[in-house]
C-alpha cells in the first residue's frame, strides 16, 4: 500500500507539471485486497500476500485537451500502470438539446408550412400576484422561461393568464397590492420577452376561474399600466361571451394593443356551433387592423386531466379532426367576408 500511495504521488507530481490543475486529479476509487491465484495441481488456492489498486480520475477541459497525449505519457512514466475508462462529454447539455430541439422544430415546421404560437398557464406556487413575495418570483421566472420555450420552437407570443393559476380564487375582488405585484412581474417578464423576441398577451378569465382579470376593460387598464411594448391584451370568445357586454366593442377597445386572440366557441365547441357574434367579431379585427394570430382554443376530450381543469364533462364536437377541419373552414370564412 506504501508503494501504491508513492507511486500515485508521483503521478500527481508528474500530472501537475503538464499544467493540469490539483483539483482536476481526484482519486475514483480504492482497493486493498488478498492476493491469490488457483494451483491446478493441488486443487488449492494458494495465498501470496495482498494487492492494492488506487485510480486516479483526471477531468481535461477544452483548453487541456491538447496536453491529452502528453499526460498520458507523463502518468506512465511516472508509474501508473494502466490507462482506461476514456470519455468524452460537456459538462452541461442543456444549451446543445436546446439547439437541437429548436432546429428539428423549425425543419418539422417549415415542412408543415405552419406557424408557432403558444398558450400557456400558471401552475400552483408560481402565483406572480402572491401575498409571498418567493412565490411571487417563483412565477416570474415561469413566465420569462415560457417566453425562452416559445422563441426556441420559433413562435412569437405567448398567451393566456401568465399573472395567477386558473381557479385559484380568493374568494374576494381583486386588490391594489396584487394589482401592483402583477404589474411589477409582468413588466419584469415582458423586458425579457423582448430580447427572446416574443410577447406576452395577458388573458382575461372568466369569474369562476379568477378574480383577477375579468373583463377586456380590466386587462386593457393593466397592460398599460405595464406600459411595455411586448405585452399585450388578449381576448377568448368563450370568456367574453360570459363576461363581456359587448365582445366586438371589447376587441375596438383594445385595438392596437390586442396582441392574440382565441376563437373559441361558447361552449368550447366547433366555431361557428354556438352563440358566439363571430361575424360582428371578425368586422371589430378588421376595423383595428389585427394582424397576429387567430387560434381555435378547445380540449380534446380524450385528454382526462385538461377535461377536467377546463370542466369539460360531456362531447362538444365529433372528434379532433372533425373540429380542426370545420373549425378552420368557418374562421376563413368568416375572415374572407367579414
Amino acid at each position: 500500500a506504501s508503494e501504491v500511495a508513492a507511486t500515485v504521488k508521483k503521478v500527481k507530481e508528474k500530472i501537475g507539471q503538464l499544467g493540469v490543475a490539483e483539483e482536476a486529479v481526484e482519486t475514483s476509487e480504492l482497493y486493498l485486497g488478498e492476493a491469490s491465484h488457483y494451483d491446478y495441481r493441488t486443487g488449492r488456492t494458494v495465498r501470496e500476500g495482498y494487492k492494492a489498486y488506487h485510480w486516479l480520475k483526471v477531468t481535461l477541459r477544452n483548453e487541456d485537451f491538447p496536453k491529452l497525449a502528453s499526460v498520458c505519457d507523463g502518468a506512465v512514466a511516472a508509474g501508473a500502470t494502466s490507462l482506461s475508462g476514456l470519455v468524452f462529454e460537456v459538462d452541461n447539455d442543456n444549451a446543445l438539446r436546446a439547439q437541437a430541439l429548436a432546429e428539428a422544430t423549425e425543419r418539422a415546421r417549415e415542412k408543415a408550412g405552419v406557424g408557432l404560437t403558444s398558450c400557456c398557464v400558471l401552475l400552483p406556487g408560481t402565483n406572480v400576484t402572491s401575498t409571498d413575495s418567493a412565490e411571487r418570483k417563483i412565477g416570474v421566472e415561469r413566465v420569462k422561461r415560457m417566453a425562452d420555450i416559445a422563441a426556441e420552437m420559433c413562435g412569437d407570443a405567448v398567451a393566456g393568464p401568465l399573472y395567477a393559476p386558473v381557479r385559484e380564487l380568493t374568494g374576494r375582488a381583486r386588490t391594489a397590492d396584487e394589482w401592483k405585484w402583477g404589474v411589477e412581474g409582468l413588466r419584469s417578464a415582458a423586458e425579457h420577452a423582448q430580447k427572446a423576441g416574443v410577447i406576452l398577451a395577458i388573458e382575461p378569465l372568466n369569474r369562476f376561474e379568477t378574480h383577477f382579470l375579468n373583463t377586456a376593460e380590466d386587462t386593457i387598464k393593466f397592460v398599460k399600466a405595464v406600459d411595455h411594448p411586448n405585452i399585450k391584451v388578449q381576448i377568448d370568445t368563450f370568456h367574453a361571451n360570459i363576461e363581456e357586454k359587448d365582445t366586438p366593442a371589447a376587441i375596438r377597445a383594445a385595438g392596437p394593443i390586442l396582441g392574440h386572440f382565441h376563437a373559441s366557441e361558447s361552449d368550447r365547441g366547433t366555431p361557428g356551433t354556438g352563440q358566439v357574434p363571430w361575424k360582428e367579431c371578425f368586422s371589430a379585427l378588421r376595423e383595428v387592423d389585427y394582424r397576429g394570430w387567430i387560434t381555435i382554443e378547445s380540449f380534446a376530450t380524450g385528454i382526462v386531466d385538461l377535461c377536467a381543469a377546463a370542466c369539460i364533462w360531456r362531447p362538444i364536437y365529433e372528434s379532433a379532426d372533425d373540429l380542426a377541419v370545420k373549425g378552420l373552414a368557418f374562421l376563413k370564412e368568416m375572415a374572407r367576408t367579414a
